[in-house]
């Protein structure tokens, strides 16, 4: 979903770019206003989705301290098996989303809508220990009298990774790998005892 949005925002850029320079180099007032004012509209939804992302990340920390940690302490030294788990998850949830189009039109939503909703809380719990892994890291690197704080973590981490969002291509590759490694730490997580 974030990984949509951040395509979109920068084909709208590109777009802009292209709307400014115009047919002959020509400059229309209204098409460059109505560009930089589409930007400013998509870039505030991000903004909007990205730290409700957090603040779920960050509710979600609080409510189930131990869960998150013992996720987060799974990906150490699993994260190529992670990674190769999460590429499985996404091909499932695109295979039932697929099934369910299959599926004749009135009754199209009771696969679909489980499915879409099941993919969202899976998402915001693979945000949320990736978020406390990153934390974690980066509390214990720059010496934090937060370090062992489960709320910190997620927020310092959190921060990071949705900065590392606005970041053109790069960032858009690098977050799309680490979304996918947690998506299948945390799908492996939770058959795992312990």
């Amino acid at each position: 979903m974030m990984m949509k949005l951040n395509i979109a925002a920068v084909s709208m850029v590109l777009s802009g770019g292209s709307a400014l320079a115009g047919p002959g180099g020509g400059h229309d007032p209204k098409m460059i206003f109505g560009s930089v004012l589409f930007m400013l509209m998509v870039g505030c939804i991000m903004i909007m989705v990205k730290s409700g992302c957090l603040a779920l990340g960050l509710l979600l920390s609080v409510l189930k301290p131990q869960k998150i940690i013992r996720m987060s302490s799974g990906l150490n030294g699993n994260l190529l098996k992670s990674f190769l788990c999460g590429i499985m998850v996404l091909i499932a949830y695109v295979l039932l989303i697929g099934i369910s189009s299959l599926i004749p039109k009135p009754y199209e939503g009771i696969l679909s809508i489980p499915v879409i909703l099941l993919f969202l809380v899976h998402f915001i719990l693979a945000f949320t220990v990736v978020s406390h892994f990153a934390g974690e890291k980066i509390m214990a690197n720059t010496s934090s009298p937060k370090s062992g704080s489960t709320f910190f973590a997620v927020l310092y981490g959190g921060l990071v990774l949705l900065v590392c969002g606005f970041f053109p291509i790069l960032g858009l590759v690098v977050l799309s790998v680490i979304y996918i490694t947690a998506l299948g730490g945390t799908a492996s997580g939770l058959f795992r005892k312990g």
